[in-house]
């Protein structure tokens, strides 16, 4: 009991949830496929996660190079079956989702990334804008 107090702190203290590991499975005609295919479940969870948050997290797009990251180990294949005359095989992939916590730092960064973005593409148009005026304003002179 003393044990599990311990490292319930200790994940808590450190920023892990308990409990964040989960496996995901994909479905495809072959292994290769089935990978593909657990990947892509694992990222329309992840999105949906981010869309349920309140106030939800937009900013970041999570991507399959984003999955990659929160994959754990190479996963396993799962037993196949014959569905209409066609092989199904599975892949069983495990995955540790993201805290709540990571998720907001991601999405922070991701917009300040797009706020960083918009303004040096207004800074740049500015400058444009400057230079036109001023070649323009020196041909009237002229």
């Amino acid at each position: 009991m003393f044990r599990c107090l311990i490292l319930t702190l200790g994940l808590s203290l450190v920023g892990m949830e308990p409990g964040f590991a989960d496996e995901v499975v994909g479905y495809g005609q072959n292994s290769d496929d089935a990978k593909v295919d657990a990947r892509r479940h694992v990222l329309k969870r992840l999105k949906e996660r981010l869309a349920a948050h309140e106030p939800p997290f937009v900013a970041w797009q999570p991507t399959l190079a984003d999955v990659e990251t929160m994959i754990e180990g190479p996963g396993r294949a799962g037993r196949a079956w014959e569905v209409d005359g066609v092989v199904q095989e599975r892949w069983i992939l495990p995955v540790r989702f993201p805290t709540d916590a990571e998720l907001s730092l991601r999405d922070r960064r991701a917009r300040r990334q797009f706020e960083a973005a918009l303004a040096a593409l207004a800074a740049i148009s500015g400058a444009g804008a400057w230079w036109t005026i001023s070649r323009w304003h020196g041909e009237r002179r002229a």
